[in-house]
Formats: structure tokens, C-alpha cells, sequence
């Protein structure tokens, strides 16, 4: 304990208000990206979904000219072979060669995955700002539609969409993301309703500022970090049903490759060729978690009530 003629040591709280000075002089968004950037777990997650999506994109074509593979290419004599020389990956039950087709899949899945989180997240952004700025009348149907076929299954609306019409991938992305939204509009809405209510809001609604300014240059960028964290964790969520609707038969029909048809179709040669199994059921798993480490670590450099902003972490 100090005495009255001892100097109290403020080492400790001078580098405190010295970091929450530099916190405060840099900005949220720099804060936010100095924090992913030594998040090594998050880095190294985005690290991975680079590499998949520039190997599924430009992969092919460079297999395709260098070493003259061919995904549709069948060869009755090279059924089922194992990784090894001239195919790393070895060979399914027609021959083809699976590198390029797991590259090819990749292209599918993966771009299932990015489109159909946009579509979803975009519609669910712009229901939910609308239903929570207006409030009243608007926001009541809003959230009894929302509530309404929320109550219904997803996997069945899928289930009916997916029989209704082909499931080509571009028809597969509509689905999944015009199915989408629901959950988005609900969290976004939730946001709208705390922000409008802010000072700032008030004040630019009080000097004449129009409803769509209001909308989209003082309460989108608000609620901007939960739209970025959704992208992610959706992206992986769609991954899975991907997958899910090709075990049951309904996803993107063969010979078009996806992760999700390769890996159901290849549950029948698991005995003779386990690696059919393997490369793509590893594609899926490493990709929806990075997805979701992703997330995670969005949410942390972003939620200002983590415990980087010094807040305390719920849950």
C-alpha cells in the first residue's frame, strides 16, 4: 500500500489509455482488420477458402491443357484405381479421373455456396432494414410472412422446390437462396429496430434527411458487420444442404460433378475404392469449417461487445 509521500506507479494504466488512444485514433474497421490479420486461426482458414475457390476456378483448364484431363473422360480398364502416377487422386467407377472432377465439383459447390449466401443475405438485408425503419402495420405482415413459412420446415420447401424444377445449379442457387432469407431478416430487423432509435438517426430525420438516406447511409452501415459475419456462417450452411439434397437424390444431377453428388454416389464403392469416399467427404468438412472459423473470427474482430473491445462476451 503507498503512503502518502510514495508516487503511485501508473505504468499499467499509462499503456492502458495508450492502447484505447491508438484503438480509438486507427478506427473500427482498421481495428477490426488488424485484429483478423493476427487471428491465425481465422487466417488460416481464409488462407484455405482462397486456395479452394483459385484451385476450383483456375485448376481445371490448367489440367485440362498441361495434362490433358478430361472430367467426362471414361476408361472401363482404369476403373477404380488408387492415387498414384497420372492420377493423383486416382479414379472412380467409370475411370474418370477424380482430381479434375473434385476440382470441377468444387466449382459447383463452391459456387452454389457464394451466390445463393449473396441472394439470401441481400434479400434478408433489405426485408429486414424495411420492416424494422417502418415499423407498424408493414412490420407486422412482414414478420407474420416470415414467421408463417419460418414454421414450415426448410428441408420440406427444398424438398418440394427441388422436385418442382430441375435441379440444374443455377435453379439450385435460386432455391437456396430465395429460401434463405428468413432467418437473416429476422437478425437484421432486430438491429433496424435499436438504431433507428439513435441520436444521429433522429437528427438527420429532423433536418429533412429522405427515407431511403436514412435507410442506407446512416442505419445499413450499422448493421454492416452482422451482414459480413451471416455471409460466411451462410455459405457454410449451404455447403451442407448442398450435400444433404444430393444424398437424397435431388441435388445437381450427374455427370455434372458437385461435392455432394460425388460423395453419395461414391457410398457404393466404399469397399473398393475407399478414396472416392475420402477426397470428397475432406473437401466438405475442411471447407464448412473454415467457413464457420471464419465467422467466428468476424465476430470477435466486429462485435463490439467481444472481449477485443474490451465488452464481455455472452454465451
Amino acid at each position: 500500500m503507498a503512503t502518502a509521500n510514495q508516487p503511485i506507479e501508473l505504468g499499467t494504466d499509462r499503456s492502458i489509455f495508450g492502447e484505447a488512444r491508438e484503438y480509438k485514433e486507427r478506427g473500427f474497421w482498421a481495428n477490426a482488420a488488424s485484429h483478423v490479420w493476427h487471428d491465425r486461426l481465422t487466417m488460416a482458414a481464409i488462407t484455405v477458402l482462397v486456395f479452394l475457390t483459385f484451385a476450383s476456378f483456375l485448376g481445371p483448364p490448367i489440367l485440362e491443357r498441361f495434362m490433358g484431363l478430361d472430367p467426362n473422360a471414361t476408361s472401363i480398364t482404369e476403373r477404380f484405381l488408387p492415387p498414384g502416377e497420372g492420377h493423383w487422386l486416382g479414379t472412380d467407377y467409370l475411370g474418370r479421373d477424380q482430381i479434375i472432377r473434385l476440382l470441377y465439383g468444387g466449382r459447383i459447390s463452391l459456387g452454389i455456396a457464394y451466390t445463393a449466401s449473396i441472394i439470401s443475405v441481400s434479400i434478408g438485408v433489405i426485408i429486414g432494414i424495411v420492416a424494422g425503419y417502418y415499423g407498424g402495420i408493414l412490420d407486422d405482415i412482414i414478420i407474420w410472412v416470415v414467421t408463417t413459412i419460418g414454421s414450415v420446415p426448410t428441408i420440406f420447401l427444398l424438398l418440394i422446390a427441388t422436385t418442382v424444377w430441375s435441379p440444374s445449379p443455377e435453379v439450385l442457387v435460386l432455391i437456396l437462396g430465395f429460401l434463405g432469407w428468413l432467418g437473416i431478416s429476422r437478425l437484421v430487423r432486430g438491429e433496424v429496430l435499436s438504431v433507428r432509435e439513435r441520436d444521429y438517426v433522429i437528427a438527420a430525420q429532423a433536418v429533412g434527411a429522405k427515407t431511403w438516406h436514412l435507410m442506407f447511409y446512416h442505419i445499413f452501415p450499422n448493421v454492416i458487420s452482422i451482414v459480413i459475419i451471416l455471409l460466411a456462417l451462410d455459405a457454410g450452411s449451404l455447403i451442407l444442404t448442398e450435400s444433404g439434397l444430393s444424398f437424397l437424390g435431388l441435388g445437381v444431377q450427374p455427370p455434372v460433378p458437385t461435392w455432394g453428388n460425388m460423395l453419395t454416389k461414391s457410398q457404393e464403392y466404399f469397399a473398393n475404392a475407399p478414396h472416392l469416399v475420402i477426397w470428397p467427404g475432406l473437401a466438405i468438412t475442411v471447407t464448412v469449417l473454415c467457413f464457420y472459423l471464419l465467422g467466428d473470427g468476424l465476430r470477435d474482430a466486429l462485435d463490439p461487445r467481444s472481449e477485443r473491445h474490451g465488452g464481455k462476451r455472452e454465451g
